[in-house]
């Protein structure tokens, strides 16, 4: 079975019959010790412990005792403060980890050229040492170091300490500056069942298992800390932690003139305000016609129903707002939020009930408010998927969606070339004339030029996922007309499938249980697309 630490921990805490596996294979993080203790004392399989990256396949597999090379890896352990050179490190002593194999890729290709390797080696961040038997244990990652009074602190180290604590779930260790003076901060979960143990009783356990400076100074407790959808604990979510999540623009390249921030909102605001009055006939030629039914069609198979509440991000003139309106009816309630004021006044003569000016990364709203979040065609105007995308996952109820609407080139070069060129020149002149405005031709161009630059589907998906948002897909209609969605997690204990419902409970359940309360959220009303 490949699988997860958080996996694991779940079969544990549920007390699933795992008798007949015969090997468990974990990968994604390293796996805590305490977790293959517990695993070992149940009277489980044995746990092989992966470690590798996607630029080089596997590395090394631990069955307890240390990792061993895959055949044909060669390992080194390398100074990680000599960036211009491959350093080696002094036997016994802690280094980053090098890898050279016939595996390994050259580049990524949507990066530029800049080749992976070093003088043939490929240096992936971790720190490792090698015990006096040959094998290797991961210690942690270079760039998440610190100093605290001139030593170095890692954060994996404390955060691997605080876990064989049998009160603590997980933790998130990270740097914070308290007048001045760095100090060692930790975010903890306790484990369910387990009451929080107090700050004095932490620092004592962990006196016999890190040095002074290392123990955490500010020590707080949390309900759950973020997870990705597999469960892995998000350290970006930590206080002054490294951001690990990355900045993700939604396209790999602007045009000249618009690389600014402040340059590119401001001419976009302009554009849209010139453009506001002719926008519907124009996104109208570019759809082909199928804007209106195809949206409806997806918010009400996605389970869209009366009385629930949604928010419409980059809602333009609110068209996807209007539709949801009319599923919603009175009962429910629509807000459209769009930066350009001169958009919001056409949905308000549409029939909106709601008009925010607002952006996608800083939503006006309070946590967990509406049930469904609608993105439609903006991602290009998005700063950074990571921020929208978090944003949404924070003002969605429990169970709630998010559905993102979007237009990309098919993946097929002649059609895509095709493609490229309809959307460049062809529509772009066709909108031109139906409005009968200038300004749509360069509206249009601009649509164009960014869907040809887009980032690819699965860093959408990866964006997604990254915002603790989960049972993330990507449906596709005609190769070029995509959905994503994405589902809120639902609370410990919820019973119902309904985002409304879930909303209202806080209680706590067994693992079991919540696997079950969460696969009728995401099956309940399922968007019956072929392959879904």
């Amino acid at each position: 079975m490949p699988t997860v630490g958080p996996a694991l921990d779940a079969l544990l805490r549920a007390g699933v019959d795992a008798s007949g596996l015969r090997h468990a294979i974990v990968a994604g993080s390293s796996l805590a010790e305490s977790l293959r203790k517990r695993w070992a004392e149940a009277g489980h399989c044995p746990l092989v412990d992966l470690y590798g990256a996607t630029e080089v396949g596997t590395i090394w597999l631990d069955w307890g005792r240390g990792g061993v090379a895959m055949p044909g890896v060669e390992l080194r352990l390398l100074d990680p403060q000599q960036t211009e050179a491959l350093a080696p490190v002094a036997n016994g002593e802690i280094g980053e980890v090098a890898v050279r194999t016939r595996q390994m890729a050259e580049r990524i290709v949507c990066q530029g050229s800049e080749r992976l390797e070093q003088d043939g080696w490929f240096r992936t961040g971790d720190l490792a040492r090698q015990d006096d038997h040959g094998c290797w244990r991961l210690v942690g990652r270079s760039k998440l170091l610190f100093d605290v009074g001139g030593l170095k602190v890692n954060p994996i180290e404390v955060e691997f300490a605080l876990c064989e604590h049998p009160a603590i779930a997980a933790a998130v260790v990270a740097p914070v500056d308290v007048g001045g003076v760095t100090r060692v901060s930790a975010r903890l979960e306790a484990r369910s069942g387990c009451e929080w143990p107090s700050s004095v009783e932490l620092r004592e356990f962990l006196r016999s298992q890190l040095p002074p400076h290392a123990i955490p100074r500010d020590i707080a407790f949390v309900d759950r800390l973020p997870r990705t959808g597999s469960g892995k604990v998000l350290r970006a979510s930590g206080p002054g932690a490294a951001a690990e999540v990355h900045s993700i623009s939604p396209v790999r390249s602007r045009s000249q003139g618009l690389s600014r921030r402040a340059d590119r909102e401001d001419w976009t605001r302009k554009l849209f305000g010139r453009t506001a009055r002719e926008y519907d006939s124009a996104s109208a030629v570019a759809s082909l016609g199928t804007g209106h039914w195809y949206r409806r069609k997806l918010l009400k198979g996605f389970g869209l129903k009366a009385g629930m509440s949604v928010l419409d991000v980059g809602s333009g003139t609110g068209v996807c707002a209007s539709i949801a309106q009319a599923i919603v009816t009175r009962s429910g309630r629509v807000v459209a939020l769009d930066p350009s004021r001169e958009m919001l006044d056409i949905a308000d003569r549409r029939g909106v009930s709601e008009t925010v000016v607002g952006f996608a990364e800083a939503l006006p709203f309070g946590s967990e408010t509406f049930d469904f979040v609608t993105m439609s065609y903006m991602l290009r105007h998005v700063e950074d998927l990571h921020a929208a995308f978090a944003e949404a996952r924070r003002v969605l109820r429990p169970g709630g969606r998010l559905l993102v609407f979007e237009l990309s080139p098919p993946e097929t070069p002649v059609l895509r070339w095709a493609f490229r060129h309809l959307m460049g020149t062809a529509i772009p002149f066709a909108t031109m004339v139906v409005s009968r405005r200038a300004s749509t031709f360069g509206m249009m161009r601009y649509w164009g030029r960014t869907m040809d630059v887009a980032v690819p589907q699965n860093t959408i998906l990866d964006a997604m996922q990254n915002a603790g948002l989960l049972a993330t897909r990507c449906y596709t209609e005609i190769g070029v007309f995509h959905c994503y969605r994405g589902v809120a997690p639902l609370r410990p204990g919820a019973t119902s499938g309904s985002a409304t419902s879930a909303a209202g409970t806080d209680s706590t359940s067994s693992p079991a249980a919540m696997v079950a309360s969460l696969t009728e959220a995401l099956t309940s009303n399922r968007y019956n697309a072929p392959n879904s």
